[in-house]
C-alpha cells in the first residue's frame, strides 16, 4: 500500500505508512511528503482509498514536511491494529479532521497563520479582561495602598480574599490567563483534541529526551540561582542601612526566619504571571516562532518584545485616570521610561526562560518558575526597596541587573541555539 501511495502522490513521498486511529470502520493513515501536494484521489488494487487532503504548515512542524491523511477501509490495513500518532508537534498534523478544508475556512486560516491568530486573540482577550477594572476604578489603588500600609505577599492565593471583597479584581486572574486561553482556543480550533493533548503535554516537568535526573538537575539549578539572587539582594539592602526598606520587605513574607525563608522558597510556585501565562507564551507561541524563524535567539527576542508589548492594556486604566499615584513612573514621561525598562526585561528574561525550557525538553514548569522568579524580584522582594535601589530613575534594580548578567552568560556559552538540542522535537 505504501508503494502505491508513493506512486500516486509522486516521488519523494515516504514509503512508511502509519495507522493512527479508527472511526466507524475507517482508519486515518499518515503519509509524509517533502512538499505540499494538491488534494487527489488515491486508488489501490483493493479499490478507492478516498480523498487525500494536504495539511497546511502546522504548529511546531520543525521538519519542514507536510502530512497527508488518507481515509481507507480498515480491512485494507496491514497489521490490523492502529498505533499511536508520531510523537512531537509534527505528529499533531495527522490528527486533523478528515473534513475538507473548503468547509472550514477559519480553521484553514488559523493553520496558515497560527502565531498571528494566537497573538491577536491574546491581546484582545487581555484588553477585554483588563477593561473589567473600569467598573470599579479605585479597586487597584486600594489594593496597592493596602499592600504598603499592611505588608502582605501578593500571590494567587492571598489575592483571592480581595477578589471576594471587590469582584473587579478578578481581572488579576483573567488578564494573565489570556495568552494561555488564546493558545487553548487556537489549538482546539486548528487541531482539535490532538492539538490540546500536545499543548497540555507541556505540563510534564520534563519531556522529550530528558531523563528524570537531568530534569531534577535543571530545577535544582533554577532554585540555586534564585536563592543566590535573594541572598545578594538581602546583602545589598543590609549595606544600604535602615532606610533601605528591608524590614517592610521581610514583613511581607512572615514574622519568623523559618516563615520568611519558606515563603520565599514557595513564591515562584504562586505567582499568577508564570502560572497563568506561560502555557501560552512558551508552551504554544515559542514553538511557532521557532518553526518560522529557525533561529532560537531571534525567536526568543521577538517573543520577548511581543510579550512586553502585550502588557500595555494593563496600564490603560491608570493612564486614562491621570492619577500620578497610579501611573507607573509617576508621570507620563516616567511611564515611558518604565515601559522601556519593562520591555527590555521581558526580552532578557525570555532568553533565560527559553534556555531552561529547552533544558527540560519544552516543559511549562521550568518556564513558569523562571517567569515567577523574576516577577518576585520586580514586585515581591522590591516593592518597598525600589526607590533606594533604582539607577538613573528608571527603576533598573538588582533584579534587572541579575536578568541581564544571566542572559549574557547564557548567550556567551550557548550561542544562538540557547541550549537547544539539534534533535529536540520542540
Amino acid at each position: 500500500m505504501a508503494g502505491r501511495l508513493a506512486e500516486v502522490l509522486g516521488p519523494g513521498v515516504a514509503t512508511g505508512v502509519t495507522p493512527l486511529r479508527t472511526t466507524r470502520g475507517l482508519s486515518s493513515i499518515s503519509v509524509t511528503c517533502p512538499t505540499p501536494t494538491p488534494a487527489t484521489s488515491v486508488t489501490a488494487s483493493s479499490g478507492p482509498l478516498g480523498r487525500v487532503p494536504i495539511t497546511s504548515p502546522s504548529w511546531g512542524s520543525l521538519a519542514r514536511e507536510s502530512e497527508v491523511i488518507v481515509e481507507i477501509p480498515w480491512s485494507s490495513q496491514a497489521g490490523g491494529r492502529a498505533r499511536r500518532a508520531p510523537t512531537g508537534l509534527v505528529g499533531m498534523l495527522a490528527a486533523r479532521p478528515l473534513k475538507s478544508d473548503e468547509d472550514l475556512p477559519m480553521t484553514e486560516m488559523i493553520r496558515r497563520r497560527p502565531f498571528l491568530c494566537f497573538y491577536v486573540l491574546a491581546f484582545v482577550l487581555g484588553a477585554a479582561f483588563i477593561s473589567i477594572r473600569s467598573l470599579d476604578p479605585g479597586a487597584m489603588a486600594a489594593v496597592y495602598k493596602d499592600m504598603k500600609t499592611a505588608p502582605w505577599h501578593p500571590n494567587i492565593i492571598t489575592v483571592f480574599p480581595k477578589v471576594i471583597e471587590r469582584p473587579v479584581l478578578i481581572s488579576g486572574y483573567l488578564f494573565p490567563f489570556a495568552p494561555s486561553l488564546a493558545a487553548i482556543i487556537i489549538a482546539a480550533l486548528a487541531w482539535r483534541g490532538e492539538g490540546l493533548r500536545r499543548l497540555f503535554d507541556r505540563l510534564r516537568p520534563w519531556r522529550e529526551g530528558v531523563t528524570w535526573r537531568q530534569g531534577l538537575l535543571v530545577y535544582a539549578m533554577i532554585f540555586a540561582v534564585y536563592m543566590a539572587c535573594v541572598t545578594f539582594l538581602l546583602i545589598v539592602l543590609i549595606l544600604k542601612g535602615p532606610d533601605s526598606g528591608l524590614d517592610l520587605m521581610l514583613q511581607r513574607y512572615g514574622t519568623t526566619p523559618l516563615a520568611i525563608f519558606g515563603l520565599m522558597l514557595l513564591a515562584p510556585f504562586l505567582g499568577p504571571g508564570g502560572l497563568l501565562e506561560e502555557l501560552g507564551w512558551r508552551g504554544f507561541a515559542l514553538p511557532l516562532l521557532l518553526e518560522k524563524l529557525k533561529n532560537p535567539l531571534l525567536a526568543t527576542v521577538v517573543l520577548g518584545l511581543l510579550w512586553g508589548l502585550w502588557h500595555l492594556p494593563r496600564d490603560i486604566p491608570a493612564l486614562l485616570s491621570g492619577d500620578s499615584a497610579l501611573i507607573k513612573g509617576g508621570s507620563y514621561l516616567g511611564y515611558l521610561g518604565n515601559q522601556i525598562n519593562f520591555v527590555f526585561s521581558t526580552v532578557v528574561g525570555s532568553v533565560i526562560i527559553t534556555y531552561v525550557f529547552f533544558k527540560t525538553g519544552g516543559s511549562w514548569w521550568a518556564a513558569m518558575l523562571v517567569h515567577n522568579f523574576f516577577g518576585e524580584f520586580f514586585t515581591g522582594l522590591t516593592l518597598f526597596t525600589k526607590s533606594g535601589l533604582s539607577l538613573l530613575g528608571w527603576g533598573f534594580t538588582p533584579g534587572g541587573i541579575i536578568q541581564t548578567v544571566l542572559a549574557v552568560i547564557i548567550i556567551a556559552f550557548t550561542g544562538t541555539q540557547l541550549g537547544r538540542r539539534p534533535d529536540a522535537p520542540t
